[in-house]
């Protein structure tokens, strides 16, 4: 089931934690992310993919001064599964 939390350090409030009950594919093209995926932070770059399971909390937040252009894509779990015999393997991306 999803949920909310703030995540909170010494120096700024982060956005709060957000889930879905699809999977997503985040692609950022240019500038710099930081992404939060349960308790695992991520410096992502311009060219990087990021896919998120369905039902786990995660937050992007700038880094710094540079943010950047991204694009998702979300897929919902019966797209996933018209794919047939290739939708467990492909699930298995977003592990």
């Amino acid at each position: 089931m999803c949920g909310e939390k703030v995540f909170n350090n010494n120096t700024e409030e982060m956005p709060k934690f957000h889930c879905h009950d699809y999977y997503e594919v985040y692609y950022l093209f240019s500038g710099k992310v930081r992404y939060l995926v349960d308790d695992n932070l991520f410096d992502i770059n311009s060219g990087d993919i990021v896919l998120v399971k369905r039902n786990k909390l995660h937050m992007t937040k700038k880094a710094q001064t540079i943010y950047g252009e991204n694009i998702k894509l979300y897929i919902s779990e019966s797209t996933m599964d018209s794919l047939g015999v290739n939708s467990d393997k492909f699930k298995e991306c977003f592990e």
